[in-house]
């Protein structure tokens, strides 16, 4: 059991912390810097003195946490954790004792406020920032590097806000409770000048409200509509006044940064409707108007029409309400969430730490595994990359790699001026079988053998799809396979039914097809079958694999990355109103639905920029479409990464028409560049796409929905602009960093790396 130890204030949300981690199972110690029982309005220990300290940003130490905090590791040298939530007052030297008496401890501190703000921060705590292991911030903006990163902070993570699933629940209110709590509007929390001028207009509007918080007496007799009771609400009244209210205003602080705050979760979770400030981090935690209602701060007549419309309208307000409490019900959205990825953070720097070299990859020569290997390095976890690319290729992609950790499958031996390819491959097969790392992740296609040679290492299959019908089942039924059941009654395939498609069509366009066969077939379900794990970055390739027998424990979901260093949105768009299309284009890709949206433009301002290698069948064809439309339709041929990023980041909209796709890199990277997709459901968009909140998700056929989408979009810059935000933040966990922890953390929670 690891041992964890906590500094900070008692109360509230720590406390809360405090007992989710006993329930998670760890050992867990609290030293506080207040007093035990601490209520707020009896902890006065130090009086003005105090506050004077505090205010010079040297706050006094009165119950000694330091000292106690020191004791306790002089005699328990085995401590795991040392969790501080912000406490201003502990020192640097204090830090530097603890991690002399237990050197094995990771430094981790937990702040729910902006820290980059002065009135937030002591001496004491920018002295000690450097020294943290690990920060965890809730606001995101805490990352820029010209903010914690720029005062010392290293390996900065932003968590979002959460609630307490032991605590935060509807509760039946007795009939007196009712009464006493019973509210056309509540607002819960302290005072703040820009929020009480919003709730005295509505006052004036003949709105009743009740108050609760700190620091509103200067507010007393104000407004006979406002009903300030002058008191914070903790525990179970807090609950209650949430319960009994029909709206529960949330306004967030303007000092503080806010762009949602605990009550951002724990109004839904109470059951309660929840009326809150109109945010790009509101707008991915809650679908507005369906979950949560929102409201623009600087917009006086929208909050009084909307708090207008839900009092009048009651089945809508308790239809909201119960949307927001099955959302965070069904979301990841608890305590008990938030600190499993916490210490999923923390496992992995500890991981880091021990510089072991774990894993290895094995690629037919994807490009996608240079980036998975330097993932990997960056950890310090990584043995060797194995790769079919030739030189050339292995330049290109390896960034930082260090050449001694690449091995060329194409090796230089050459017969008659060409390489061999059964001499590569004994050779690649001897240097694999001498393959000292603990896992093995493989692609398709040569990972049998490899399998087969590596019985005792862990191997990992890494597919983004999975193809097999019925009538390739039926040829199968009389094999034996210790999964794969090819006489259970199978739903349609989904890679299947798109290849089935895109044969039709490309026949009855340029008489090509794309075979499948049923060796091919049959070698990709023993690939699956000798893997210890299937790792599939889509959650249709998932679904396939369950329904053909593989138990769902054996299959691991983790979306492909992007580089924040190349993909990240402009300050400012260059080409707003223009629209980019960029990957191979090839039947595919759809490029006979592509074509079709485009002609759609001809004649038009429509600017739209192409970007992608051309399949040679279609070469001829797509080239004079091309020079016949010059004047909108820019084609750039093939881009490096990184001159294909200014276009994603400079583009209004991107477009993937796919037929037949495994995931569809470009539409991640795209999100990441800050612009919103519109792409079919053949792609990773069924994973990563909202309709009409991130991006948009439309049938290919229906060349008039994409056609009204981009021209609708186009000309409403503000709310293009919005769905551009919320695309961008909704993949910000998706970097090729964050795909190595979701690996890691899963080998991890199923005791794969001790």
């Amino acid at each position: 059991m690891k041992k964890i130890l906590m500094i900070g204030s008692f109360r509230a949300r720590s406390r809360q912390r405090y007992f989710t981690l006993k329930e998670l199972g760890y050992d867990v110690k609290f030293i506080s810097d207040i007093s035990e029982g601490f209520s707020p309005n009896d902890n006065n220990k130090g009086g003005l003195i105090k506050r004077v300290f505090s205010k010079l940003g040297f706050p006094l130490d009165i119950f000694k946490a330091n000292k106690n905090a020191i004791e306790f590791c002089k005699k328990n040298n085995s401590i795991d954790i040392l969790w501080v939530e912000k406490c201003l007052c502990l020192r640097r030297s204090t830090l530097v004792k603890i991690k002399k008496y237990c050197p094995n401890v990771i430094l981790v501190i937990y702040t729910e406020d902006d820290m980059f703000n002065r009135r937030n921060q002591s001496f004491y705590f920018r002295r000690c920032l450097p020294l943290y292991d690990i920060v965890f911030t809730t606001k995101s903006y805490n990352l820029n590097k010209d903010e914690l990163p720029s005062i010392g902070a290293r390996n900065i993570f932003f968590i979002d806000k959460a609630y307490d699933k032991n605590y935060h629940k509807p509760i039946c209110l007795s009939e007196k409770d009712f009464k006493k709590y019973q509210s056309d509007i509540t607002f819960i929390g302290s005072f703040e000048k820009s929020r009480a001028d919003l709730m005295y207009f509505l006052a004036e509007e003949g709105f009743k409200i009740n108050i609760y918080g700190n620091g509103w007496r200067k507010y007393k007799n104000k407004h006979i509509n406002l009903s300030i009771k002058y008191r914070p609400l903790i525990d179970q009244e807090y609950i209650k006044a949430i319960c009994a209210s029909k709206i529960n205003l949330n306004f967030l602080r303007k000092d503080n940064r806010d762009l949602q705050t605990d009550r951002s979760m724990e109004i839904p979770a109470c059951g309660g409707f929840m009326l809150t400030e109109r945010t790009i981090e509101h707008q991915y935690l809650f679908e507005e108007n369906r979950e949560a209602v929102f409201f623009d701060v600087n917009n006086k007549k929208e909050l009084l029409e909307k708090c207008n419309y839900y009092l009048e309208n009651d089945s809508e307000r308790k239809k909201v309400a119960l949307q927001g409490l099955k959302r965070i019900k069904n979301s990841s959205y608890s305590h008990h969430d938030r600190l499993k990825k916490m210490l999923d953070h923390i496992n992995l720097f500890r991981l880091k730490k021990l510089k072991i070299n774990h894993i290895s990859f094995i690629s037919p020569g994807i490009f996608h595994s240079f980036d998975v290997a330097n993932a990997l390095e960056d950890y310090g976890i990584f043995s060797k990359l194995y790769t079919q690319c030739d030189f050339l290729r292995v330049i290109k992609w390896k960034k930082n790699l260090p050449f001694n950790k690449i091995f060329f499958l194409k090796y230089p031996i050459i017969k008659f001026g060409k390489l061999r390819r059964n001499d590569s491959q004994k050779i690649f097969n001897k240097l694999i079988s001498k393959e000292t790392s603990k896992y093995l992740i493989c692609m398709p296609s040569i990972a049998l053998d490899i399998f087969k040679k590596n019985q005792k290492k862990f191997k990992i299959l890494d597919i983004d799809h999975f193809t097999w019908d019925k009538n390739l089942c039926s040829k199968l039924i009389s094999r034996n396979f210790k999964y794969f059941k090819p006489d259970k009654p199978l739903g349609d395939n989904k890679h299947i039914m798109q290849l089935t498609e895109l044969n039709k069509e490309s026949l009855l366009r340029n008489n090509k097809t794309y075979p499948y066969n049923l060796d091919h077939v049959y070698k990709e379900i023993l690939e699956c079958e000798s893997a210890d794990l299937i790792m599939t970055p889509v959650s249709y390739v998932k679904k396939s694999l369950i329904d053909s027998g593989y138990p769902e424990n054996k299959i691991f979901l983790n979306p492909y990355g992007y580089d924040p260093k190349i993909f990240y949105p402009a300050k400012r768009k260059k080409y707003k109103k223009s629209v980019l299309y960029c990957g191979s284009i090839s039947q595919r890709k759809g490029w006979h639905y592509l074509c079709e949206i485009l002609k759609y433009f001809k004649n038009t301002n429509q600017q739209f920029y192409i970007i992608g290698g051309i399949e040679n069948n279609i070469k001829s064809e797509v080239l004079k479409f091309f020079n016949e439309n010059k004047s909108n339709i820019f084609y750039l041929g093939s881009l490096p990464q990184s001159k294909a990023a200014f276009y994603m980041r400079n583009c209004g909209i991107s477009i993937f028409p796919s037929v037949l796709e495994g995931f569809g890199m470009t539409i991640l990277q795209s999100m990441a560049s800050g612009t919103p997709v519109i792409a079919s459901n053949a792609t990773c968009a069924i994973d990563l796409i909202a309709h009409d909140r991130n991006g948009w998700i439309i049938d290919k056929k229906d060349i008039d929905k994409w056609v009204h989408t981009i021209e609708n979009y186009l000309i409403n810059a503000d709310v293009l602009h919005n769905i551009s935000k919320i695309a961008q933040k909704s993949v910000i966990n998706l970097t090729w960093e964050n795909y190595v922890e979701r690996l890691v953390d899963f080998l991890i929670s199923n005791q794969l790396i001790k």
